[in-house]
């Protein structure tokens, strides 16, 4: 999928030293797999049913 989004210079300075990484779809894609993995081991996004406590932008994420 292509996207235009604009995000904070210094956050995404931060994220690309984190990451290791200088490609910004490679920082981009690290950052949400990072996000959705956190929100599965947190137990708030599992299988592949959403509940009525899921947001639909992790129902996107997870594909």
């Amino acid at each position: 999928m292509r996207i235009e989004i604009s995000i904070d210079d210094h956050l995404f300075a931060s994220a690309q030293r984190f990451a290791g990484v200088a490609d910004k779809s490679a920082v981009v894609r690290i950052a949400l797999k990072a996000f959705v993995e956190r929100e599965v081991r947190d137990g708030r996004l599992c299988s592949g049913r959403r509940s009525a406590a899921t947001p639909p932008l992790l129902v996107a994420l997870r594909g």
